[in-house]
């Protein structure tokens, strides 16, 4: 019984096809089939997979040829032919490491129902510009744990953004049943379909390994310069996973605030993408209008992470000069639209006064430990002093750092290093604290000190 279709789509990859295939067939297993889609390629791609054809004999090995149609068309034509049980997705200038397949066959033997297996990748970078390595590598901040997508969307993948479909095991029943495809004409098809098979999925599992291998090399979509296109594909993507949302029952605080950063990300990410490409900006105006409207248009209170969320959308708009005073005429709720920006600061006050209030800041006898020195500590000890004296023995910890050094007069020290005579340590990172809770976890599994995550409850 084949377990495990790969889907390879090529297009004029002859310089780096022999790579991949090796990398597949020197790990070839009877559970394994191979579905080659040559997608118009003009080059020597057919010679070069015609001869493993014939080198190996036994392999269950498919070809099909078609006219270029792009790699979301290929990849659908993949996902039709496939018989296996699960689906994989190889790019043909990216390999896989050796025992992938032994690793992926274990985990479908010992679990039963995953519709989406995710795990890591290296990067080979031939061009040398030092790409961050760390993008890949989810161990230290996602846990090892079956649970639902929409678990996984809130609590997880936001942390480090992972998009490629190349870095996922689907079942392939989920996907068919679903009728999940990738968006034809557009690059980047990967963004929206990820996230949509992901949020969807009744059992999600993060293997902390690393399976693929990502090359970076000139001329490819990664690495050339961003164009038009790029942004048109990345913007229609965003638009999927806004629609997608829509469709998600019982969207609790902690689901809505894992998308209100989602949002604020993607707005960041697009504003780039816009000023590098020279891009629509209109588009991205009724994109923005399409993330307040779900933030206001339900008459609710908005959290802390929706008001963070709703204020820098509103922010970015008005920086770019953009028309934001007809949400008055689109939605109607209970927020004061003569003075927006005012009524949007005050509520975020008030809750980011309730936060911090938990934190006992005034009493001389504790010794506590702020987990985190970026800008976020930096306003966080500025608001406090507003409302508190603080009269607590105060360090701040980070995980880099090899010698000790000062941040806003305190101490910092590194995470191994924190006193055993500790009362608290306060994960104070809003986008990175699901990351120092792990560390804090793992270095310190028995601990004197009380963790306190308080955006906890606000994810």
């Amino acid at each position: 019984m084949i377990k495990i279709s790969v889907i390879i789509p090529v297009y004029n990859t002859e310089k780096y096809l022999g790579d991949c295939l090796n990398s597949v067939f020197c790990q070839w297993l009877e559970e394994i089939e191979v579905i080659i889609i040559d997608d118009g390629s003009n080059d020597n791609s057919s010679r070069i997979y015609e001869a493993y054809k014939i080198r190996y004999p036994d392999i269950n090995l498919i070809i099909i040829r078609q006219k270029n149609a792009g790699l979301s068309v290929a990849r659908n034509v993949g996902i039709e032919c496939a018989r296996g049980e699960y689906i994989l997705f190889l790019d043909s200038d990216d390999m896989l490491f050796e025992k992938a397949f032994t690793v992926l066959l274990n985990l479908i033997k010992k679990y039963s129902g995953i519709d989406v297996y995710l795990y890591d990748a290296d990067i080979l970078d031939e061009l040398e510009k030092n790409y961050n390595i760390d993008m890949y590598h989810r161990d230290n901040c996602v846990i090892h744990k079956v649970m639902d997508g929409k678990t996984y969307i809130t609590q997880w993948y936001m942390e480090k953004v992972i998009v490629s479909a190349c870095l996922c095991l689907f079942r392939r029943d989920y996907i068919m049943s679903n009728n999940y495809k990738f968006t034809a004409g557009k690059l980047h098809e990967d963004f929206s379909f990820s996230f949509k098979t992901v949020l969807n999925a009744t059992n999600v599992l993060y293997v902390p390994q690393r399976l693929y291998i990502r090359r970076y090399r000139k001329d490819s979509i990664t690495t050339n310069a961003i164009t038009r296109n790029n942004y048109d594909g990345i913007i229609t993507a965003y638009y999927e996973c806004i629609n997608e949302y829509d469709f998600v029952e019982k969207k609790d605080d902690a689901f809505r605030n894992s998308m209100a950063r989602y949002w604020v990300y993607g707005m960041e990410y697009l504003g780039e993408l816009c000023k590098e490409s020279e891009g629509d900006w209109s588009w991205l105006e009724k994109l923005l209008y399409e993330m307040l409207f779900r933030l206001f248009g339900t008459n609710k209170e908005l959290s802390y992470s929706e008001l963070y969320a709703a204020l820098a959308i509103l922010d970015f708009m008005k920086k770019h000069n953009m028309n934001y005073d007809i949400i008055n005429e689109k939605v109607n709720c209970n927020y004061n639209y003569s003075n927006l920006f005012a009524d949007l600061k005050e509520r975020l006050n008030s809750k980011l006064y309730n936060i911090i209030d938990i934190i006992p800041f005034e009493e001389k006898s504790l010794k506590i430990g702020i987990y985190g020195i970026g800008n976020h500590t930096r306003d966080l000890i500025k608001y406090v002093k507003k409302f508190k004296m603080i009269n607590a023995d105060i360090f701040f910890v980070d995980s880099l750092i090899k010698e000790s050094k000062r941040f806003l007069d305190y101490n910092v020290i590194n995470l191994e290093n924190i006193p055993s005579d500790t009362d608290y340590v306060i994960v104070s990172s809003y986008i990175h604290h699901n990351e120092l809770v792990l560390n804090l976890y793992k270095n310190y599994p028995i601990r004197n000190f009380r963790i306190i995550d308080f955006y906890n409850t606000e994810k």
